[in-house]
């Protein structure tokens, strides 16, 4: 049985041998799963000490390496010629992302296509994401967080973003 640490970091590895943003989607969605089980297998070893404390860094680990795939499969399918598809990810990036670095990754790109696709009300909602204060509790910084993507979602004028063929 392979370890959970392994594991990950196959599927991390995994991420760049993927060529187009349909298989990167997949490969995303099979990292989300993992962490998904291995958060199940936390829970259930939570009153034993010595095998759920080697599991928490592993779980941390997880959002950075699902946003990573993200963003690589937004790419491709961008270059694909979906940008509504690739927005679609950025945003779901966006509200997978946990730490400053990784919110500030996928705002980058995502900020990129906003510009690109003239969608200055949904650029402002995420101007507003990034300008959370860093001193808010980590739950109401949270709260905040998903609720401007919220926003930010329903402010992108998905129409516009037409598949180019």
């Amino acid at each position: 049985m392979t370890s959970p640490a392994t594991t990950l970091a196959d599927l991390d590895a995994q991420t760049e041998t993927y060529d187009t943003g349909s298989d990167l989607r997949i490969h995303a969605t099979s990292i989300e799963h993992f962490g998904r089980e291995l958060a199940q297998r936390l829970q259930r070893v939570q009153g034993d000490p010595a095998e759920a404390e080697p599991l928490k860094p592993i779980l941390l680990a997880v959002p950075a390496i699902h946003v990573r795939a993200l963003l690589r499969a937004a790419e491709k399918i961008d270059d694909e010629g979906s940008p509504r598809g690739a927005m679609h990810l950025l945003v779901e990036a966006l509200h997978r992302a946990f730490d400053a670095d990784r919110v500030t990754q996928v705002a980058d790109a995502l900020g990129f296509m906003l510009v690109a696709y003239q969608q200055r009300t949904a650029a402002e909602k995420l101007d507003a994401l990034l300008s959370l204060d860093p001193a808010l509790p980590r739950r109401e910084r949270r709260e905040r967080h998903l609720d401007l993507v919220e926003q930010l979602t329903d402010a992108i004028d998905w129409g516009a973003l037409a598949v180019v063929s």
